[in-house]
């Protein structure tokens, strides 16, 4: 192999792997639109006087179902997968099976352990950014994950109103924001 045909397999690796990351933006943008839409039902149901407003949250199932079935029709549209690819996945697969055993026990609690449902959630989401970040090696993720974790500190000490308003705002700095300059950059 020639100097001139490895640096060729180099580049087109690079390239392959820029618009990979690329495609992750929409993963991003679905689901910081999809958590600010329920977020704001949400809101809106409790300020109603609605108990069962929580309901709303089942389009994240949905979204997810969605996501899932978007991300196995790349995988087979016979694009190379790169290794780091796979550790992405892996990253938001194991976010995913946490989400769902603490929602499960979380939901044994009582009412009481419902509140902790948000800033578990953003803390867990937020160390999945973050690590995406690094794996992308795109720093606004990588603030994006951190803010994310301040956020979920900040929802331990307040009602599930503001909890709820604090979803927009990790959102926004941790998904959209950074998925908006990676689909930019």
């Amino acid at each position: 192999m020639t100097p001139r045909e490895s640096i060729s397999i180099i580049e087109n690796m690079i390239n392959l792997t820029k618009g990979s990351v690329r495609e992750n933006a929409w993963y991003f943008y679905f689901f910081g639109v999809l958590v600010i839409i329920c977020s704001l039902l949400n809101l809106m149901f409790m300020r109603m006087g609605i108990p069962e407003g929580g309901i709303v949250w089942g389009l994240m199932a949905i979204g997810g179902v969605i996501a899932g079935i978007r991300g196995y029709r790349l995988g087979k549209s016979g694009k190379a997968s790169t290794h780091i690819d796979k550790l992405y996945g892996y990253i938001w697969l194991a976010f995913g099976l946490s989400f769902i055993v603490i929602f499960i026990g979380l939901a044994k609690l009582s009412d009481a352990g419902m509140y902790l449902i948000n800033p578990i959630t953003f803390a867990l989401a937020a160390g999945a950014t973050f690590l995406s970040g690094q794996l992308m090696k795109f720093n606004p993720f990588v603030f994006g994950g951190l803010a994310m974790f301040a956020i979920a500190i900040v929802q331990l000490f307040v009602g599930p109103q503001a909890q709820l308003l604090l979803n927009v705002l990790a959102v926004s700095i941790g998904y959209l924001l950074p998925a908006y300059l990676l689909s930019k950059s």
